[in-house]
């Protein structure tokens, strides 16, 4: 599993205990792809159990991850995102629907 993930976007979170909400796309995510697990298992040998550190929201194309100190956040956008690439989305969704 590639641990670089295209990241949709990154933001601050008020009044809640997560502090940090970063969205990162998984390739070929659906409901019944080993994407979901891999990335589960990736991120509990990174961070630790699921809801401790660190919350996971499915999206359709990802995942939004919540985190609740600002280094591990800081820890996974520096060393586990990548820049999303915004033509490529395009073009893949476009020839989608037809665009």
């Amino acid at each position: 599993m590639d641990t670089k993930f295209e990241l949709g976007y990154t933001k601050q979170i008020q009044g809640s205990r997560w502090k940090h909400i970063i969205n990162v796309d998984l390739p070929l995510y659906t409901n019944h792809t080993p994407q979901k697990q891999e990335f589960l298992n990736f991120m509990q040998i990174e961070y630790g159990i699921v809801d401790k550190r660190y919350s996971i929201r499915w999206t359709d194309h990802g995942a939004d991850v919540r985190f609740e100190s600002d280094a591990d956040a800081a820890s996974f956008l520096m060393l586990h995102t990548k820049q999303y690439n915004w033509a490529i989305k395009k073009t893949r969704y476009s020839s989608i629907r037809g665009h």
